[in-house]
């Protein structure tokens, strides 16, 4: 080693000025020039170890901001589902009361077909078209198909569940994702709330037993005779793409008489899902598995 630091320093001698300094100014030169070696090999080192620091620090703080966004986007899926979910069950369970009332009217309908409450026998009219229409004046719109006839059985049918309308206005207004509440009959009978004059939108033979709720809710497709969602269709009373919750209905010999089923439109849910933000930029879907 001692050569070697010889061997510079006879180059510099040689080929810098430092051959026409003493001893003394050479050795003081060597030492600095040592220093000035060492400070730049420390300083080399301590960048060399900053920036594996700063690299380390970088990748800890995105792998936080990472979990971070990841908790919250958890967070707010958790928040948002729970309403959604909020908005379908509490639409199923209207349902289902109002399935469980015109099942108890039915099994009372000895005393409730009396025509008091409303006479379908007086108050239906057979339009030139064929089909059967009632008041634009009252609750619900009633309507029949051209090739049905007005039977006793159909009349004391329509007396008893027409009553059921009675508690559709309170239904209605207490959940204002609601667009339509309604009974579908197996003979193609409908009930429909509010009284949109249905008889004038649909064709005169239109059959509410083709529609896909009323096929859904039917034992067939629903042995259980739950509560069933339908996914989305082109509603028939023009209020453009909708869902639909149905349940089956039956009478006190557990015959099926029917269907029960609420609307809620696609722009309801679309609205409520848009409204979710994630972050500055980022939005929300709603998938149907």
């Amino acid at each position: 080693m001692k050569k070697q630091f010889l061997s510079i320093f006879d180059f510099l001698e040689k080929t810098t000025p430092l051959g026409q300094f003493n001893l003394r100014a050479k050795l003081t030169f060597g030492n600095v020039l040592i220093i000035v070696l060492a400070i730049l090999g420390m300083g080399y080192y301590v960048y060399f170890r900053v920036q594996q620091a700063n690299m380390a620090l970088t990748a800890q703080l995105e792998t936080n901001a990472r979990n971070r966004t990841e908790d919250n986007l958890l967070t707010t899926s958790r928040e948002q589902a729970a309403q959604l979910n909020n908005l379908f069950a509490s639409m199923s369970k209207d349902t289902a009361t109002l399935r469980s009332i015109q099942e108890e009217m039915f099994s009372r309908e000895s005393s409730l077909n009396s025509g008091d409450y409303w006479d379908a026998g007086s108050s239906l009219a057979r339009l030139p078209s064929g089909n059967w229409d009632n008041s634009n004046s009252e609750i619900a719109s009633v309507f029949i198909p051209a090739h049905v006839q007005l039977t006793d059985n159909l009349v004391s049918k329509l007396n008893v569940i027409k009553q059921s309308e009675l508690v559709m206005p309170s239904m209605f207004s207490g959940n204002p994702d609601i667009i339509a509440i309604y009974f579908g009959g197996v003979t193609g009978e409908t009930i429909y709330y509010p009284n949109i004059d249905l008889a004038a939108l649909v064709p005169p033979d239109f059959d509410v037993t083709g529609r896909s709720w009323f096929i859904n809710a039917t034992l067939e497709q629903n042995p259980q005779g739950a509560v069933v969602w339908s996914t989305p269709y082109q509603d028939a009373a023009l209020h453009g793409l909708v869902i639909t919750t149905s349940a089956p209905v039956f009478n006190n010999r557990r015959q099926f008489q029917g269907v029960v089923a609420m609307d809620i439109q696609l722009n309801q849910i679309a609205n409520l899902v848009s409204s979710i933000r994630v972050g500055d930029f980022g939005y929300a879907f709603l998938v149907d598995l």
